[in-house]
């Protein structure tokens, strides 16, 4: 659950495959559908897939699909087209999710993600009514529910001025700051100690200029 059928080293089809070449006897293995075994991007893997379970000594056998016409070339040739189809309804449903989650943001709607420090979070009903909530307090939205930021705990906006001027200035590196806001009592977005990648952190991110970055990965 919740691991995508494109992931085909996900947990739950790498221990069917264990008990497949584990188990003494050999049989047919049934599933609802091609795209119920494996939704690859690459169709070619989804026919890797079904030859791996084969080369085990089982018969896959499909409840909903085509079915074996008896010959190699015909089969194979369909296998490839429907893993292609699973394979076209993740892409599908990927770019049907960010032109939702696009228009949503142009709409002034955070999609979601942690509160940035010196935030808060205005939940909108669907009435219209608005309730804000603070930045450490945890809360799971409602699917009916937009989300959108506003400035948050007085101290902490003032801490994040304090930091962007002053460092700004260039009289102060970042661990200098660290240890000035450590000397006033100021607790971190975490609450503890400030250090020096915290302070970067939050002057680089873009949040602070008004620019919403999302779904954004680092390899």
């Amino acid at each position: 659950e919740a691991v995508s059928g494109s992931e085909l080293n996900r947990p739950g089809l790498q221990q069917l495959l264990r008990y497949l070449e584990q188990s003494h006897e050999k049989g047919h293995l049934v599933a609802c559908s091609r795209d119920r075994l494996a939704r690859p991007l690459d169709p070619r893997d989804g026919i890797v897939l079904e030859r791996r379970i084969e080369g085990l000594g089982w018969t896959i056998e499909y409840v909903s699909g085509t079915q074996r016409s008896g010959d190699v070339f015909v089969d194979a040739v369909m296998g490839l087209m429907e893993h292609h189809q699973g394979g076209e309804t993740l892409r599908k449903l990927a770019t049907d999710t960010i032109r939702a989650l696009v228009q949503r943001v142009h709409e002034g709607e955070v999609p979601g993600g942690k509160i940035p420090y010196g935030y808060a979070k205005v939940l909108i009903a669907p009435d219209g009514s608005e309730k804000v909530i603070s930045r450490r307090t945890k809360h799971r939205k409602l699917k009916v529910e937009r989300t959108r930021w506003v400035a948050g705990d007085d101290g902490e906006v003032e801490t994040i001025r304090w930091l962007f001027s002053t460092y700004a200035s260039g009289s102060s590196a970042f661990a200098s700051l660290a240890h000035q806001l450590n000397a006033r009592g100021i607790a971190a977005p975490a609450g503890g100690k400030w250090v020096g990648g915290t302070i970067r952190d939050i002057l680089i991110n873009p949040v602070y200029v008004g620019d919403l970055v999302w779904n954004r990965e680092t390899t």
